[in-house]
């Protein structure tokens, strides 16, 4: 049995999971609270990217002529 119980008491010393269990409830509000803010900027960020990639065709043709119909002829090839 201490074979297994010896590297889960490492695990729960080592990753300081024994300080966030003998700080209280404020560590885990702290981290819930992080948690959210870290899940709501990554959707802010994902929609900002789809965005941006709708916007390619049009930088391309600005910057790149040449790469604007490469990728104009390759959407075409795909919606027929």
């Amino acid at each position: 049995m201490s074979a297994i119980t010896k590297p889960l008491k490492w695990f729960y010393h080592e990753f300081g999971v024994d300080a966030i269990h003998n700080t209280g409830r404020n560590a885990y509000l702290i981290i819930i609270a992080r948690s959210c803010r870290m899940f709501a900027y990554g959707t802010n960020s994902f929609f900002l990217g789809t965005v941006f990639l709708s916007q390619t065709p049009f930088l391309l043709s600005h910057f790149f002529p040449s790469a604007y119909t490469f990728h104009h002829l390759h959407l075409r090839h795909h919606l027929h």
